[in-house]
């Protein structure tokens, strides 16, 4: 029995070694990779600055300058702000009051396009209206979850998306539905969040959004539930846990 015993803390302290091994190696990637992504990000917005909009007479060209513009400045603003996350080692110390809606406008003008094309439209009613909160974590969870049901609607059926917020006894609960492609919980079990598990085969698909979204979630000790039925839309409910939300 001891030498079992042994044998079973040996295992433990390997795996933990191991996790302890690649959550550096990750973060080390991550930071890597915001780092090196500065550089090209501000040569792309400095070469749109240099052109002359008065010159053009398209003004759909314009439009689309004026676009890309805002593009640049949305992803120079969360590289940075990746790198902030980073330095601080992911910690709660840059945990601070954030208003939902402010977070929706800034996700939603990141995904002007994408909505304009879809023709989605979306609808808030946020019944509590700031949460004490990892700001980068918030606009991740608002971005992949309104882009995945933008991406997975049903063809035919422009992309409705409901988002809203309230309080319970136990906390803040944000709740983002949409009328969908939907999803088969039976079928996917517990590797709905799984990294690198896509949900959709024939889809561009990474399967990274929903990890991330739970992994934001369940780092400051949150909930998430799922609900949702093939060509019947999906149902995301977050619990931010012991947040009386303002």
């Amino acid at each position: 029995n001891i030498t079992h015993k042994k044998l079973l803390e040996e295992e433990r302290n390997l795996l933990l070694s191991n996790l302890s091994k690649l959550n550096g190696e990750l973060k080390h990637l991550t930071y890597m990779a915001s780092h090196d992504f500065r550089s090209p990000v501000n040569n792309f917005i400095s070469l749109l600055g240099m052109l002359n909009t008065d010159k053009i007479n398209d003004s759909e060209i314009v439009e689309i300058i004026n676009m890309l513009k805002l593009s640049g400045d949305k992803l120079q603003s969360a590289l940075n702000g990746y790198l902030e996350l980073l330095k601080n080692k992911y910690s709660k110390e840059i945990e601070k009051s954030v208003n939902f809606e402010e977070v929706l406008i800034n996700v939603t003008d990141s995904l002007n396009t994408l909505i304009q094309t879809s023709k989605a439209k979306i609808i808030s009613e946020f019944k509590v209206n700031q949460i004490a909160f990892n700001p980068s974590y918030l606009n991740s969870i608002f971005l992949n979850l309104i882009s995945n049901s933008i991406k997975y609607s049903r063809p035919g059926f422009p992309p409705q998306i409901k988002i809203s917020t309230s309080l319970n006894e136990e906390g803040v609960k944000l709740i983002v539905e949409d009328n969908g492609l939907g999803m088969d919980l039976n079928k996917m079990g517990n590797k709905l969040f799984a990294i690198k598990e896509s949900n959709f085969q024939n889809y561009d698909s990474k399967g990274i959004g929903l990890f991330l979204v739970h992994s934001h979630v369940s780092s400051y000790g949150g909930k998430i539930e799922v609900f949702s039925k093939p060509n019947e839309g999906t149902r995301f409910e977050i619990l931010f846990l012991d947040s009386k939300g303002i």
